[in-house]
């Protein structure tokens, strides 16, 4: 399995080194680094068609437990992957607003655009991003297309 390990970050809600913590996770750098990374891994593996690789870096996530993809839902990403492949990908921007409301959004290309064409090559993607026992895991939240 693909997926990152967590650095330990802790809130203090006093600021003042009390050793009482918060049991609300405290995103860090790390956080930023790890799901920065592995939403890489991912488009790298859909960059060279390893469309099993990246299937199983995706999950279902419900409350604290990540389940993995039907084998329906695989079947619609491959029709999904071999549609409109991966040639290149930009990851936009990234939130972390709560420990249930993260999200990574990327741009891929899909086809080289000719000078000719006013067809749009690219689309957008977000994946939703979860904690869950200590190791981030990724799923998939909604494209559009540019």
């Amino acid at each position: 399995m693909l997926t990152a390990g967590l650095c330990s970050c802790v809130g203090n809600k006093s600021g003042r080194g009390s050793s009482v913590n918060d049991t609300i996770p405290t995103f860090c750098a790390g956080d930023t680094a790890d799901v920065i990374r592995i939403t890489t891994q991912y488009l790298e593996h859909l960059k060279n068609k390893e469309f099993d690789e990246a299937m199983r870096m995706l999950y279902h996530i419900e409350g604290e437990h990540a389940y993995a993809l039907t084998e329906q839902e695989k079947a619609e990403l491959q029709r999904q992957y071999q549609l409109f492949p991966v040639l290149s990908y930009q990851i936009n921007d990234y939130t972390f607003s709560g420990p249930y409301d993260t999200e990574i959004n990327y741009t891929i290309t899909f086809f080289e655009k000719g000078e000719d064409t006013s067809l749009p090559n690219t689309m957008s993607f977000s994946l939703k991003p979860q904690r869950i026992n200590a190791v981030w895991c990724l799923s998939i939240l909604n494209r559009s297309i540019n």
